[in-house]
């Protein structure tokens, strides 16, 4: 379960980038709890919109956020990448800096929400691609809702977990 586990993390590390995305290494809950709370690089949330292939309104809503905040996210990333590796000294400049690179613990811990049931999704189906079409999909064990509808709230996370772990262990859905 252990080793099951730390695959998991593993793929989710992918899905939001890497090491280099993230800025940090992540290799257990732990990890993962640290970097909610410090706070998920907004680059990383646009790498896993990449690969999950949604639109900025989709996005932001199921992280509950605006269309606006989404597109601001983008502008601050556009923003630091100009700043370059300029060095800043001051103590207002450098929480500027921070809140402008990265997403605040809720998002973040949003962001974890969906990056984790991807991860289950894809080892339960065997396929990342297949897993996204899954997550997309409406589903009639979750009341005609796809997967992803769902994510909006842990409730909702839950009951898709549990409809994956209905499929790994072959129980009528």
């Amino acid at each position: 379960m252990e080793n099951q586990a730390s695959q998991q993390i593993k793929n989710m590390v992918k899905y939001l980038g890497g090491r280099k995305s993230l800025g940090v290494a992540v290799g257990n809950e732990s990890d993962l709890q640290d970097l909610v709370v410090k706070g998920i690089p907004k680059e990383s949330v646009f790498k896993l919109q990449s690969l999950l292939d949604i639109s900025d309104e989709k996005l932001a809503n199921e992280l509950a956020v605006t269309p606006r905040t989404v597109r601001r996210w983008r502008e601050d990333i556009g923003a630091a990448q100009k700043r370059g590796r300029r060095q800043t000294t001051t103590a207002k400049a450098k929480r500027t800096k921070k809140n402008m690179s990265r997403l605040r613990l809720s998002e973040s811990d949003r962001v974890v929400r969906i990056t984790r049931l991807l991860a289950l999704a894809s080892e339960v189906l065997e396929n990342q691609q297949r897993a996204i079409r899954w997550l997309n999909r409406p589903n009639r064990a979750l009341g005609d809702n796809s997967p992803f509808d769902k994510l909006r709230t842990e409730s909702g996370a839950r009951e898709v977990e549990d409809l994956l772990m209905r499929i790994e262990y072959g129980v009528v859905a």
